[in-house]
C-alpha cells in the first residue's frame, strides 16, 4: 500500500479518507491532521515514510477517539501512537499472526461449567 495513491480505510459505518499533502510540514507545521467533520486524515507528503508511517497511526487514534467516543487528549494520542509504533516495528511477526487471525472466521469454543464461560463467573477453587 502506497500513502501517495490515497487510500480509504472503513471502519464499521465510517470511510476515512487518507491524503498525502505536498509540503503540509513546510507551509503549516503539521505532520498531520485528522479532520472529525470530513472523516480525513492529512499526512505530510515532505516528510519521511517512516514519519508518514508513524503520523498515519497517530492520527488513526485520533479516528478512533472520536468514532467511540473516548475523548481522548493529545498526550493520550502520543502514549497509544508510540506504545503501539513500538510493538510494530520491534515485533513484526505478531503483526503476521493478527493478519492470520483475524481473517478467519470466528470459531465457536465451548466452555465447560468448571471454566467459567463468558456470561458465568468461574467457581473458586475448593
Amino acid at each position: 500500500m502506497d500513502l501517495r495513491s490515497g487510500i480509504g480505510i472503513t471502519v464499521g459505518s465510517w470511510t476515512i479518507k487518507v491524503h498525502v499533502v505536498p509540503n503540509l510540514s513546510k507551509d503549516r507545521d503539521l505532520y498531520g491532521e485528522w479532520d472529525p467533520d470530513n472523516r480525513v486524515i492529512l499526512i505530510a507528503g515532505d516528510i519521511c515514510p517512516q514519519d508518514q508511517a508513524q503520523t498515519l497511526l497517530h492520527e488513526l487514534f485520533h479516528a478512533a477517539s472520536t468514532y467511540c467516543h473516548l475523548e481522548l487528549d493529545e498526550q493520550d494520542v502520543v502514549g497509544l501512537e508510540n506504545f503501539f509504533a513500538q510493538i510494530i516495528k520491534d515485533y513484526p511477526a505478531l503483526i503476521t499472526v493478527f493478519l492470520e487471525y483475524l481473517s478467519r472466521p470466528r470459531a465457536f469454543y465451548p466452555h465447560t461449567p468448571d471454566s467459567g464461560g463468558p456470561h458465568e463467573p468461574a467457581k473458586p477453587d475448593a
